[in-house]
């Protein structure tokens, strides 16, 4: 009985009763894209590497609701970031059964929106307002078109300017 009372309490103390090897502290927030609130998208705190390249915890990550709220998740259910500088990264990939709607604003797993003191013992609430979409240069193939077409459309006028005034000197 002892033995196996030991052999728990061993077990347990290695495995951590599920506890985190960094602390944690609730994190919430919004997210936002041109003052709209962006539904279904993954919203990832990822904490910064130490000064000597060393990993300080886990990647948390939490999913938007119609409101564009969330609630982050690292080592167990809304227990929230880890404490300490991290990076916010959005991103659209979702879980099965859920639908991006979309936004006209940035969301990639590669591109840190900002980075965040998260505080211990304290309500972190962030609200992260993604930037609008770089707009696509056209191609030369559109380029190129476009400038056919004006060049149609000005011969077209002169065409048309012309045959006006050669009426109006026929009028005469």
């Amino acid at each position: 009985m002892i033995r196996a009372t030991l052999l728990a309490s061993i077990t347990m103390a290695l495995v951590g009763c599920g506890s985190s090897p960094y602390p944690t502290a609730r994190v919430t927030g919004e997210v936002h894209c041109n003052g709209q609130p962006v539904a279904s998208v993954v919203v990832f705190f990822r904490p910064t590497t130490n000064k000597n390249g060393v990993e300080t915890g886990k990647v948390g990550q939490g999913l938007t609701n119609e409101s564009g709220e969330f609630s982050i998740s690292t080592y167990g259910t809304n227990d929230g970031a880890v404490v300490g500088k991290n990076q916010i990264i959005v991103d659209a990939p979702l879980p099965d059964g859920v639908t991006y709607k979309g936004c006209d604003c940035e969301t990639h797993s590669q591109k840190v929106v900002e980075e965040v003191e998260v505080e211990s013992g304290e309500s972190n609430h962030f609200m992260i307002n993604l930037k609008p979409k770089a707009k696509k240069a056209p191609s030369p193939k559109a380029l190129a078109e476009a400038a056919e077409e004006a060049k149609k459309e000005a011969e077209a006028e002169a065409a048309e300017a012309g045959a006006e005034k050669a009426r109006d000197s026929a009028d005469e």
